[in-house]
């Protein structure tokens, strides 16, 4: 496994994707942001910034950064898969400064943890202890996020899991067709 620390920007930044290619960039099984034993904070500005597309981020342990875990700016078909983020190798809360998973932009048909032809808890994400929000979407369509954990996340663990939309609580809406808000409005 790969130790990505102590960078000023982000410890992995995929710039360009490859469209219809499923798998072509992966990120698999490093340890971002934090000391070689996997207990101490050495944070990179942001652990992951992915503009790429179709890439698998997959079995990393991102803690400590001193903003977001993972970053995907306007991305299509990225899968995010079996991460643990804001957990040390001894299992203790070591949060990164903002939010576990940030979209930015428009994303669409990203799946963070299990596709939607399965409900396979083996492909789960732990996202805990966040500074902030565990996921945070203001905008996007057709994303999955499913069969994870997410929780204890916000100051004091009272923050939200997965915030959707533009930031905090938002009301229920009717009938779900405003396709403007992240994931048309999702209802929780």
């Amino acid at each position: 496994r790969n130790l990505i620390s102590k960078s000023a920007f982000s410890g992995i930044n995929v710039q360009d994707g490859v469209e219809g290619l499923d798998n072509h960039c992966q990120i698999v099984n490093n340890l971002i942001g934090t000391s070689p034993n996997g207990n101490t904070a050495a944070p990179n500005f942001t652990g992951i910034t992915m503009s790429g597309d179709h890439c698998l981020i997959d079995a990393n342990r991102i803690v400590g950064n001193t903003t977001d875990g993972i970053v995907l700016n306007n991305t299509y078909g990225v899968r995010i898969q079996r991460n643990i983020i804001g957990l040390t190798v001894n299992g203790n809360g070591l949060q990164n400064s903002g939010v576990g998973i940030r979209f930015t932009a428009f994303p669409d048909t990203n799946v963070v943890g299990a596709p939607l032809s399965t409900y396979e808890w083996g492909l789960r994400n732990t996202i805990r202890f966040m500074a902030e929000a565990g996921i945070v979407m203001p905008a996007g369509i057709q994303n999955t996020i499913r069969s994870n954990e997410i929780r204890d996340n916000g100051i004091g663990g009272d923050g939200l899991d997965i915030d959707l939309g533009p930031p905090g609580p938002n009301p229920n809406d009717v009938d779900d067709a405003n396709s403007a808000l992240a994931n048309r409005g999702q209802n929780f």
